[in-house]
């Protein structure tokens, strides 16, 4: 979801004229045992208003395989209360295997300021859904597989600010951007665990262990935008995605984000 929320809309390098986009990008998110990787497609259209103002539309969608290393582990239920709950237990990744899609649109409403810098205020309409993301494992006396498959729909009311910071060689338009993001409702953490005694499911919330999904959402973007064919190439997000998302995800292990975008018209 913190990818979507880099790849939102930007105001084009000449915001007194529409312009329509089509961006794409590369994931890959590691964690432990756990990863996740694929790509995104999305589609903006930017059309000015009055001086200075304008609207901004996009829609997106991405693709993620789901993955564990065969191995070792540890693990502790936290979406239910089948013992072991209350504690970490070591286990074995015998198989595993799944995927994701996480698509929505969006709506936001910019204003340039005297200084030439954006304000973007918009909302996002987004669902996640994990069709599958089943574990198998074996400890020393159970054998069972968990599965992560859920859906998770969010509002998600987010801000930018954009502003140019010059050209790089007179061939490249630079500018920054900061985006946050509150995607609503939190919720908890849903899965399903199945043995040869247990067949139990939930969430964290009510198991008593909170509301864990989606996460606030802070980044930052650096852009650079070819003069003549529009090439514009996101490296800010890509250093934003691979510094911060560790920070606010523990655990996370050298995640990846590269995206660039073209216009249409």
């Amino acid at each position: 979801m913190d990818a979507a929320y880099l790849s939102l809309p930007q105001i084009p390098a000449q915001p007194d004229r529409p312009e329509t986009r089509l961006s794409g990008g590369l994931m890959r998110i590691q964690g432990g045992p756990l990863s996740s990787q694929g790509g995104r497609l999305a589609f903006h259209h930017y059309r000015p208003l009055s001086t200075g103002q304008g609207l901004l539309f996009g829609l997106f969608y991405s693709n993620m395989m789901l993955s564990a290393r065969r191995g070792s582990a540890i693990e502790q239920v936290t979406f239910t209360d089948f013992p072991p709950a209350s504690d970490p237990f070591d286990l074995q990744i015998d198989d595993s295997g799944g995927q994701s899609q996480h698509f929505g649109l969006s709506l936001a409403w910019s204003h340039r300021l005297s200084t030439g810098s954006h304000w973007q205020l918009g909302l996002n309409l987004e669902r996640v859904d994990i069709d599958e993301f089943s574990i198998d494992f074996h400890t020393t006396d159970i054998l069972g597989r968990i599965d992560y498959a859920a859906r998770y729909d969010a509002v998600t009311p987010y801000a930018a600010w954009h502003t140019p910071v010059g050209s790089l060689d007179n061939e490249w338009q630079q500018r920054v951007r900061i985006v946050t993001a509150l995607p609503l409702p939190r919720q908890g953490f849903q899965g399903h665990i199945r043995t040869a005694t247990v067949d139990a499911s939930g969430d964290t919330e009510q198991a008593g262990h909170g509301a864990h999904i989606p996460d606030f959402f802070l980044g930052v973007g650096y852009t650079l935008e070819q003069n003549g064919s529009g090439l514009r190439l996101d490296l800010g997000a890509s250093l934003s995605f691979l510094i911060i998302e560790p920070l606010a995800h523990k655990g996370l292990d050298t995640p990846l984000l590269l995206q660039l975008s073209l216009p249409l018209d």
